[in-house]
């Protein structure tokens, strides 16, 4: 791909006027032909952060083949590639010859986007299911995002969950604290939420001591009025590995210590770290896509400890600065955000688009009596 790219400079090709730069949708390149430009929205919304007047269109042959052709004022800046699937992508931005500052930037901005054509593989993470579109399919990438609002927290339930999946694992833990208490027991709620803040789980309900463990110190600190009947429920958004790891001090210090059943625990934010750590430890970048937050973004950074982060909350904001790597991690919370960034990427070189998901699935066991055992809680 890289021996293929061509920069170049087309004087008087097409008609512009003063004040005005014109970014191509596609071009006509004289000796390729047609050349696609599916990264034309990011020097669009460039030019628009810039505060410079732009129009978009497709520039036909007769505009732009000098010679006895018909010559214009506009000046091209240019840069085209083979794409190894067929055919020509690259960028163009026309701007009036005596307009010496629409000429400076129009020039320096088709140069910055030529720096990172490249090939280039980028990880997904969401959680909709289903495979990746092809690469070479950009009206699809929009699809690689599930549709949904503009972010907010109550789009999504404490666990992490999509609010429309109706997700029961707070009302789960809710219940297995009602029944513990029921009971008589001391009840813990285990966890540091991810996502959320474990809302949903009523510890005034029923009377009795309630506790929260958060971390291994907390654990260790714990001084229960009544160590026999001590019961734990988890916080939902927990990632299971840490609340494992808080369990295993618990039940050292308390070993009659009692618990909820592990089918009613929500694994949404543990796949979800999973999967953001994996993706992460393949990326140069993380690219967080949105103004707003999610569970899908609240994971990715609690997984970028040692990977750079760059935020944009409008596409003007992605610059090449941002995408300069070989493979990166987009996190989108804001659906269409994403999906616009992917078809930029596409028109700066081969691109390779993966979703990587985790997925932990409760399994129902028979019972040697016949029907299935989930869901109880364990006493």
């Amino acid at each position: 791909m890289n021996r293929s790219v061509l920069l170049e400079t087309l004087e008087g090709c097409v008609p512009a006027r003063r004040g005005a730069l014109i970014v191509a949708r596609s071009w006509m390149h004289p000796d390729r032909g047609r050349v696609g430009c599916p990264a034309h929205p990011a020097v669009i919304a460039a030019a628009e952060e810039a505060g410079l007047a732009v129009q978009a269109r497709d520039l036909g042959v007769e505009q732009q083949v000098s010679g006895e052709t018909t010559r214009g004022e506009g000046t091209i800046f240019a840069v085209s590639y083979e794409d190894p699937g067929g055919g020509f992508r690259g960028l163009a931005v026309a701007a009036h010859r005596a307009d010496f500052a629409a000429m400076a930037w129009a020039g320096e901005e088709i140069a910055s986007w030529r720096s990172v054509m490249r090939t280039r593989r980028t990880f997904t993470l969401d959680p909709a299911d289903g495979p990746a579109p092809r690469s070479g399919n950009t009206a699809s990438f929009a699809g690689v995002f599930p549709a949904q609002p503009e972010p907010r927290d109550s789009a999504w339930a404490a666990c992490g969950c999509p609010a429309q999946a109706r997700c029961p694992a707070a009302g789960h833990s809710a219940s297995a604290m009602r029944s513990f208490r029921a009971r008589g027991d001391e009840v813990v709620l285990v966890g540091e939420p991810v996502w959320g803040s474990g809302v949903g789980v009523p510890v005034e309900s029923g009377g009795g001591e309630s506790y929260r463990v958060r971390s291994v110190r907390d654990a260790e600190a714990l001084t229960a009025c009544a160590p026999e009947r001590l019961a734990f429920v988890v916080a939902p958004g927990s990632v299971s590995a840490e609340v494992a790891r808080l369990l295993a001090v618990l039940r050292r210090r308390f070993p009659r210590l009692r618990g909820q059943h592990p089918d009613q625990w929500c694994y949404t934010m543990t796949d979800l770290l999973s999967a953001a750590r994996s993706s992460l430890a393949e990326s140069d970048v993380l690219l967080l896509a949105g103004a707003g937050a999610s569970p899908v973004t609240a994971a990715a950074q609690a997984a970028a400890a040692l990977t750079p982060v760059h935020r944009i909350s409008a596409l003007g904001q992605l610059r090449p600065r941002c995408i300069d790597v070989a493979t990166l991690t987009i996190a989108d919370c804001g659906a269409r955000l994403g999906g616009q960034v992917l078809q930029v990427l596409s028109g700066l070189g081969p691109l390779g688009v993966l979703r990587r998901a985790t997925r932990t699935e409760s399994v129902p066991v028979a019972s040697p009596v016949g029907g299935e055992q989930t869901g109880r809680v364990r006493s």
